[in-house]
């Protein structure tokens, strides 16, 4: 569980360091800036590839996907949710806002590095991105929307410049953003979690059971203060109710990206037929030959995925071919790249049936 990984290193990295992160905070920013770039960098030239395998599994995606940068938001957050007398409010209040504008140089290496693939194809390709994907592309760009004014007017010298009632206004959005951040995971993972990945179950349960544990103490907070900050909690609670009602009504296979649980025609018509099917990083391309009506060979034309889970899904074409259907489990630590497979499988197999 990366997110896991991430939280018990940010809080490792903090809770003993409090003031050194106070008193050396513009050295950390740059810190951050560095890393950030240098995680767009990697990305965007696909070069983490030649990362050891152990590195690529639970280093990497702490940077990559935002991991450790949502992390340190779930510090953030639940310092103001802990009531003022406890010890996590003593820690993490002094530095929440060094924590909030390193965690945001942070994040930003994850969107930019993984918007060039996703935010171009939201406005050039949409047909040929997943509906969840698409989703979260479009929950990413309203995050950032709200979260680069947080940032920048977290900076000291920037807040004494503002009214303090207009700081305070803006400040609330950000329970805005954690519901956000809460609605992209959900998009990401709730998928994965329906192909029957235990991965995929674990993710949405850890985020669900951190964030509606940080709503439920926001909301307690909020009646002990006799409701003060209720409309900002209630636009975040609309927001994660709406999430999942979003999630549950979703057609998720409107791209043809999920199991199809359908069945195919078992007998087919001799000859060669290509199939599509998405993947993680796009349209994944079969060639499946058929002989005497069964399935004698399927070649991969093309694939976007990255290598390190395309090597893995892979392997299904041998599984497939011994079924003689598609109607296999897919390979667990690739998921979107063994579902896209066996997609494209299906759909060269419904051109072949014999109606």
């Amino acid at each position: 569980m990366i997110i896991l990984i991430s939280l018990i290193l940010a809080i490792l990295l903090t809770w003993p360091f409090a003031k050194k992160i106070k008193r050396h905070a513009a050295a950390l920013y740059f810190i951050a800036l560095a890393m950030a770039s240098i995680t767009v960098a990697i990305t965007w030239e696909n070069a983490y590839l030649s990362f050891p395998g152990w590195i690529q599994t639970w280093i990497w995606p702490m940077l990559a996907q935002g991991a450790f940068a949502t992390a340190l938001f779930i510090l953030v957050m639940f310092a103001g949710a802990f009531p003022p007398e406890s010890k996590f409010y003593k820690k993490y209040i002094p530095i929440r806002m060094e924590l909030s504008i390193i965690a945001s140089i942070l994040i930003l290496g994850h969107n930019i590095g993984y918007g060039k693939t996703y935010f171009v194809r939201l406005f050039t390709e949409f047909s040929a991105i997943k509906a969840s994907h698409a989703a979260a592309a479009v929950c990413s760009m309203l995050m950032i929307v709200i979260m680069l004014p947080l940032a920048v007017t977290s900076f000291p010298s920037i807040r004494k410049k503002m009214n303090s009632k207009a700081w305070k206004r803006l400040q609330r959005t950000a329970y805005c953003f954690y519901g956000l951040i809460y609605l992209h995971t959900m998009m990401l993972y709730v998928p994965i979690a329906r192909t029957g990945s235990v991965s995929g179950v674990l993710n949405v349960a850890v985020y669900s059971m951190i964030f509606f544990c940080y709503a439920g103490m926001r909301i307690q907070k909020a009646i002990k203060k006799r409701g003060r900050s209720v409309p900002a909690i209630t636009v975040a609670a609309v927001v994660l109710c709406g999430g999942i009602i979003v999630l549950a009504c979703q057609p998720w296979n409107l791209i043809g990206n999920a199991d199809r649980s359908e069945s195919i025609d078992s007998h087919y018509a001799d000859g060669t037929y290509e199939g599509k099917g998405e993947g993680y990083n796009g349209i994944i391309t079969v060639s499946v030959c058929i002989e005497k009506g069964r399935i004698s060979d399927i070649t991969v034309v093309s694939t976007p995925d990255d290598s390190v889970f395309w090597k893995k899904a892979v392997k299904l074409i041998d599984i497939i071919e011994e079924a003689q259907s598609a109607n296999v489990d897919g390979i667990s630590g690739a998921t979107y790249s063994s579902n896209g497979l066996k997609n494209a499988v299906e759909d060269a197999l419904r051109k072949a049936s014999v109606k």
